[in-house]
């Protein structure tokens, strides 16, 4: 006998293999969702790892554009004419 299935219907094995694709595996490892009490027990020290990577993300973008606008103009980004 043959399973008949609708069109969108996906069987456990199809998801699994869709999984299994860059996008999947990449997605695969974060948390589903993070409750109050598990950022309550992760306390302070979260909020402050937190801010300074936020901090060093931002550096890091601004000292490229930088640099970037620097090489692409000739000009020196601080200076006005």
């Amino acid at each position: 006998m043959v399973e008949m299935s609708t069109p969108g219907e996906k069987k456990p094995a199809e998801e699994e293999e869709a999984k299994k694709g860059p996008l999947g595996k990449l997605l695969a490892w974060r948390p589903k969702k993070v409750s109050s009490e598990q950022l309550a027990a992760m306390g302070v020290a979260t909020l402050l790892a937190y801010g300074a990577v936020s901090n060093v993300n931002m550096a890091i973008c601004v000292v490229l554009s930088w640099v970037t606008f620097g090489k692409s103009t000739g000009l020196v980004a601080h200076h006005t004419p």
